[in-house]
């Protein structure tokens, strides 16, 4: 399979990358090299979340899944940990599905959430 990501360098020299096919799928790195290697890492993880939950799903055979609009924007991006992202999606109803190195994915619902768990997210990160 492949997919097409986007790679991005920041401000301060540093690298976000994510997969527009992938929703929550994202990530990031000090070079150019890291933040391909974890987005490697990342899509490999939602692929085996998304596997795991469409195989329950289909064994419970649901009639419907709803997905709220949480509705947070923000015109001001401050500095955010990844801890603190998970604390933020926590509250509103995500479960942390598993975490392998630095990437802890979530999900809720049919989201998937992936978030990169560095002392400082990316700004490019957040914004995705």
């Amino acid at each position: 399979m492949r997919l097409e990501i986007v790679l991005e360098q920041e401000e301060d020299g540093t690298y976000s990358v994510h997969c527009p096919a992938l929703k929550g799928c994202h990530s990031q790195g000090t070079t150019r090299e890291e933040a391909l290697k974890n987005i490697r890492e990342v899509i490999q993880l939602y692929l085996e979340v998304a596997n795991e939950k469409a195989r329950r799903e289909i064994e419970q055979q649901p009639k419907s899944t709803v997905v709220e609009d949480i509705g947070m924007t923000e015109k001001r991006l401050l500095p955010v940990s990844g801890k603190q992202m998970v604390k933020v999606f926590r509250k509103i109803g995500f479960q942390v599905d598993r975490q392998r190195g630095s990437h802890i994915v979530m999900s809720k619902g049919d989201v998937i959430l992936v978030i990169p768990n560095h002392a400082t997210v990316a700004k490019g990160t957040e914004r995705s």
